[in-house]
């Protein structure tokens, strides 16, 4: 599977017509996300939500986000 990283939602729309997208946004954003989504038309663009996090961040915490990140856009992909 190729992987496309894209810049904002307007843009994984334009990705959605052939390719699996996921959009990822930080748990502050989820609702502009989703507006925005929804005033293009498409509402139910696959979007994985995660934790911003504090601003200074230990390795470890660093990685648990990652992998929660990581968790969330395979079970998009997979269609959870």
């Amino acid at each position: 599977m190729d992987t496309i990283v894209v810049d904002s939602v307007e843009e994984a729309i334009e990705r959605m017509y052939g390719l699996p997208t996921v959009t990822l946004v930080h748990d502050v954003f989820e609702r502009a996300a989703q507006l925005q989504a929804e005033a293009l038309g498409r509402p139910e663009l696959p979007m994985a939500v995660f934790p911003q996090g504090p601003p200074e961040q230990t390795d470890a915490e660093v990685d648990r986000l990652a992998n929660l990140a990581f968790e969330r856009i395979l079970a998009r992909l997979a269609g959870a």
